[in-house]
């Protein structure tokens, strides 16, 4: 059950989030983004722990799509 929190957790963050996720890792927002995460858990985590809830939510679904370039060629045309 702490999982499925720390996920949900993530998932609700990461609406406000000014970048996208694969971005996150190396930008300063990570580090906001870690401190709301540690504030709504209750106590203290790693930034890993932080980070793969919020990779564990976007695998489940919970963060919308994934924005995608529109001008990649088809590989099958």
């Amino acid at each position: 059950m702490a999982v499925d929190r720390k996920i949900e957790i993530a998932a609700r963050l990461a609406v406000d989030l000014p970048v996208s996720i694969d971005r996150l890792p190396r930008n300063p927002a990570f580090e906001e983004y870690h401190s709301q995460f540690e504030a709504a858990l209750g106590h203290p985590c790693d930034q890993e722990e932080s980070w793969l809830s919020l990779l564990a939510a976007r695998k489940r679904g919970l963060i919308g799509p994934l924005r995608r370039r529109r001008n990649i060629p088809d590989p099958v045309a």
